[in-house]
């Protein structure tokens, strides 16, 4: 029983760690296409706006909706999308 537990554990941690992943690659490319630069002071809060954003917008997309698509878009680093 531990075993599985800590397998279950082990897994969670691994995608958690990957959409923490794709979200700061996903940051990353958001500041290039959209030519966005940040004071170092407002930079985390910043990645942590879009790492919610980008949150919301998987679970959207994860809900398979044939005629709704989420995205990205130049306002996915402010706090009120």
């Amino acid at each position: 029983m531990k075993r599985l537990a800590f397998a279950l554990l082990f897994a969670q941690q691994c995608l958690a760690d990957s959409f923490a992943d794709r979200a700061d690659r996903e940051f990353v490319n958001f500041k290039k296409k959209f030519n966005v630069q940040y004071t170092p002071s407002e930079e985390d809060y910043r990645r942590q706006v879009f790492h919610d954003n980008f949150k919301w917008i998987e679970e959207q997309n994860a809900r398979g909706h044939p005629h709704v698509s989420v995205a990205c878009f130049h306002h996915s680093d402010d706090a009120c999308v």
